[in-house]
């Protein structure tokens, strides 16, 4: 946590430190998303490990002298984990509908690169239940960590994604994103 937080005034710092023209990112953007994701805590025997394909969009608008800046984030994932995840079909399913926000720090004076900080709300739908009381239905916090850059005419992303599904047990993934930004 410490390590965390150090890292985060780090990225303040620079981003503060050098005054810039324009900003070479877009507002607003929407990515194709893949990754890796595993299972934690509890349900790390449960889920295993999977990968997670979806669309993500997001709208952050910021001035053109600002170096801190917030917006809002909305993604549709679609997660399947590995052979023996689930105790009845091949392997389990996860559908994920989430809304939240996010907090940016523009790094450089091209201002092509953003560090950026997440939380939000998510609804899930799985095709077998992971908690006892048979539910398929959940809702549950996520938090992500990542960095935004253009490049080529697109907008990259990697981040670093947990997700809590039941009593503090979740998800955890790195996942990266490609798309177009206006």
């Amino acid at each position: 946590m410490r390590r965390a937080v150090a890292l985060g005034l780090v990225a303040t710092a620079l981003g503060a430190a050098a005054p810039a023209a324009a900003e070479d990112l877009p507002p607003g953007r929407l990515s194709a998303v893949g990754g890796l994701r595993a299972g934690t805590g509890g349900l790390a025997d449960d889920l295993g490990l999977g990968y997670v394909l979806g669309v993500e969009a997001g709208y952050h608008p910021m001035g053109p002298l600002q170096r801190l800046g917030w917006g809002v984030t909305w993604a549709t994932l679609f997660s399947w984990y590995g052979d023996g995840s689930a105790r009845v079909a091949d392997q389990l399913s996860m559908v994920e509908l989430d809304l939240g926000v996010r907090g940016r720090v523009v790094m450089g004076a091209r201002r092509r690169l953003v560090v950026h900080l997440g939380a939000g709300g998510a609804l899930l739908r799985v095709n077998e239940p992971v908690e006892r009381d048979g539910s398929r239905a959940l809702v549950g916090p996520w938090g992500t960590a990542g960095v935004e850059f253009a490049y080529a005419g697109l907008v990259w992303g990697v981040s670093l994604r947990y997700g809590t599904i039941t009593d503090g047990s979740g998800t955890i993934g790195l996942q990266l994103a490609l798309g177009r930004g206006r």
